[in-house]
C-alpha cells in the first residue's frame, strides 16, 4: 500500500524538549558535511530521544529489529514483527536504517516525555529518499486525546509537512524545495 510508510533511509534521529538555537542547528547540520562524519555533537540539554541506528546501538531480538535510545530517557524503539523490520544501510553518520515504504516501522512505547502539548520542541534527523510516490510518514508521536506531532514527506507535491496539535489547537507548515 505504501500510503503511510516512509520509503528511504533515516539516520541520527533526535528529539529535544526545547527549541534548538540557530548555532545548535548549524552544528547538527555541519556534522554531516563530509562523506562520513568523524564526530557527533553532544547537544544534551533537553534531549529526550536519540536514535543513531548504528550497529552498536541496534540489533535483532527474536527476529525483531530494535534501536536503543542514546538520550538516557529509555525511549527505545522496535519494529512490530520481523516482516516490518527496516534493513541496515550506509548512513550520513555511520549506519542508517532503510524503510521499504510498504510496512517497515519502528515504534517507541508510550512515553510522556515525548508529549509536548503547546510547548517548544525540536526534531532533527538525516533522511534520504529517491522514491517520489505517495505520502511517507517519517517520524510522529500520537499522545492520545488529539495530542500529536508528525513530520511527513509529501512526495507527489515535493514538500516536507510538519504538524503539531495539543488536542484543541493545531499548527502546520510546509517546507518546499
Amino acid at each position: 500500500t505504501g500510503g503511510e510508510y516512509f520509503n528511504g533511509s533515516l539516520d541520527d534521529a533526535r528529539v529535544y524538549s526545547r527549541a534548538l538555537s540557530a548555532t545548535e542547528i548549524k552544528q547538527l547540520y555541519q556534522m554531516g558535511g563530509g562523506k562520513i562524519a568523524k564526530s557527533v555533537p553532544s547537544i544534551q540539554q533537553g534531549l529526550v530521544g536519540w536514535w543513531t541506528f548504528d550497529g552498536k546501538d541496534s540489533g535483532l531480538n527474536s527476529g525483531v529489529r530494535y534501536v536503543n535510545d542514546k538520550s538516557g530517557k529509555g525511549n527505545n524503539a522496535s519494529s512490530t514483527t520481523a516482516a516490518s523490520n527496516p534493513t541496515t544501510a550506509l548512513g550520513k553518520i555511520g549506519q542508517a536504517f532503510k524503510f521499504d515504504g510498504v510496512d517497515d516501522i519502528l515504534n517507541v512505547t508510550a512515553a510522556s516525555n515525548l508529549d509536548f502539548g503547546t510547548g517548544d520542541f525540536s526534531v532533527a534527523l538525516w533522511l534520504k529518499t529517491s522514491v517520489l510516490l505517495n505520502i511517507g510518514g517519517i517520524v510522529s508521536r500520537d499522545g492520545g486525546s488529539g495530542q500529536r506531532w508528525l513530520v511527513n514527506f509529501h512526495n507527489t507535491s515535493n514538500y516536507m509537512y510538519f504538524y503539531v496539535s495539543d488536542g484543541t489547537n493545531f499548527r502546520d507548515s510546509r517546507i518546499t524545495s
